[in-house]
């Protein structure tokens, strides 16, 4: 089942017991999704023929990023690869959640 993992290195704070890369400076987080966005479509053509079933958002916190910066990486996901989406997760803390948030997400 072919997938992507869209690593997302932004936290609101650095935790002692997680070894993965991070920064909680959130103001680097618009270049970061433009950067993202790129490299996504620079993949266009070469991720075979299968078709993409999983979309994994892991972390640091990928529910820092709001709905304009996720539309922005669906949209660049959905111009590059045939998409027959099955499954998407998206790491969250517990804060983030909110009845909102959720509607959100579901709506992209």
């Amino acid at each position: 089942m072919p997938g992507l993992y869209l690593h997302i290195p932004f936290c609101t704070q650095a935790c002692s017991y997680c070894d993965f890369y991070f920064v909680t400076q959130k103001t680097l987080i618009p270049a970061f999704v433009e950067a993202m966005c790129r490299e996504i479509r620079s993949w266009k053509g070469g991720f075979g023929a299968s078709p993409v079933e999983t979309i994994y958002f892991g972390g640091g916190t990928p529910s820092v990023l709001n709905r304009e910066q996720l539309e922005a990486i669906f949209n660049a996901i959905h111009e590059t690869f045939e998409a027959e989406t099955k499954e998407i997760t998206l790491e969250a803390n517990p804060e983030h959640i909110t009845q909102e948030y959720l509607k959100m997400v579901c709506d992209i």
